[in-house]
């Protein structure tokens, strides 16, 4: 009988193993997805500063290029548009969205931030 008791009872220290390292791998998820939100939040006030600069004067798609650049080494597949005119713009980033030719689906930690900029 006390085999039996030994047994139920590495069965449930197992099984509260198993339940405290699904929390932590939660907790990563969660802790990646945060990660990337902030980092888009970063991004975007950083192109809404090279709109501010380059204002009406010009260059906006030499700016756009290289926060793009940017945006693949900080977020995993990010990806930004900049639409409108001085000095309404429409700021729109975009991470690990799946494209039309990738057979994976991409759903985790994947996201979109949107901000209406007026300078």
């Amino acid at each position: 009988m006390s085999l039996f008791e030994i047994l139920i009872s590495f069965l449930l220290f197992s099984l509260s193993l198993l339940g405290l390292n699904a929390m932590e791998i939660f907790a990563l998820h969660k802790t990646i997805d945060i990660y990337c939100a902030r980092m888009a939040d970063k991004q975007i006030e950083n192109m809404a500063e090279r709109l501010r600069m380059v204002s009406a004067e010009g260059g906006r798609d030499a700016q756009v290029v290289l926060w793009n650049q940017e945006n693949q080494a900080v977020l995993p597949r990010g990806v930004g548009t900049v639409q409108g005119e001085y000095p309404r713009y429409t700021v729109t980033l975009c991470w690990n969205k799946k494209s039309a030719d990738d057979k994976h689906d991409r759903k985790e930690h994947a996201g979109c931030r949107v901000e209406k900029i007026i300078l």
